[in-house]
Formats: structure tokens, C-alpha cells, sequence
């Protein structure tokens, strides 16, 4: 059994990125994050949890120069337990800094590895678009 996600709620306006996952992320289990987002991330490998839905995940946070990313330890639990496929589209939103905790909503689907596109998410009339 895995979490299924109730449904697509606004951010609350704390820093976000978004993935469209690739091969890479759910057949080795690492997920890179991106640099742009890089700098709120801690300069220490460190523990992070995932939430979705209403369970939890533990991943290992990897800094290493220039290459941030949540290890296969964790990651993978998360990628199976949630049933991702290449193409789901991911939006992490940081709640915590200081613990690293992670809102995570899963938007199912095949598109393509593509930055994003539209607003800001906060609300209904200006959505993140992954396109």
C-alpha cells in the first residue's frame, strides 16, 4: 500500500522547488536539488523528512561542493512507497529550514523535464505550472 496524496493544496509561501522526475531519480533513487534552491540548503550533509499525505519519510541530505542531493537512503523508500513514475512532477516545499522538513506534493503525470513555468502557487489564480 502506498500514500496517496488527498489533493493539491496552495504553498504557504516558504521556499520551493520543483522536480519533473527523470529515470535517474526513480530507477538509481537519488534526487539532485536543484542549485537555484541550493542555498537554503544546509552546508552539511544532514537528516531531512519528507511529508505527503499523512506519513513521513526520513532521506539523507548528501552536500558535496557543487552537488546537493537526498541519497538513496530514504529516497528510495519514498519513490516506492508513493508509486513515482518518470514524468511525475514534484513540488518540495521547505517548511522547516533549521529541521529540514519538506511538504511534498506529487502531481502524477508524463511531462517533460522542463524548468517551471507560471506564479508563485500561494493561491488558486496563480499556480505553479510544470509544463
Amino acid at each position: 500500500m502506498f500514500a496517496r496524496q488527498r489533493e493539491i493544496v496552495p504553498l504557504s509561501g516558504n521556499p520551493y522547488f520543483t522536480r519533473t522526475l527523470s529515470r535517474y531519480d526513480v530507477h538509481d533513487y537519488r534526487l539532485s536539488i536543484p542549485k537555484q534552491f541550493s542555498h537554503h540548503m544546509p552546508k552539511d550533509s544532514a537528516r531531512a523528512l519528507l511529508f505527503c499525505g499523512d506519513k513521513m519519510w526520513e532521506v539523507h541530505y548528501v552536500y558535496h561542493k557543487d552537488n546537493k542531493y537526498f541519497r538513496r537512503s530514504g529516497w528510495r523508500a519514498f519513490v516506492v512507497d508513493n508509486d513515482m513514475h518518470m514524468g511525475d512532477g514534484c513540488v518540495f516545499e521547505l517548511m522547516d529550514k533549521e529541521k529540514m522538513h519538506f511538504k511534498v506534493q506529487i502531481l502524477r503525470g508524463d511531462a517533460p523535464d522542463l524548468p517551471c513555468l507560471g506564479g508563485d502557487g500561494r493561491n488558486s489564480s496563480d499556480p505553479i505550472l510544470i509544463d
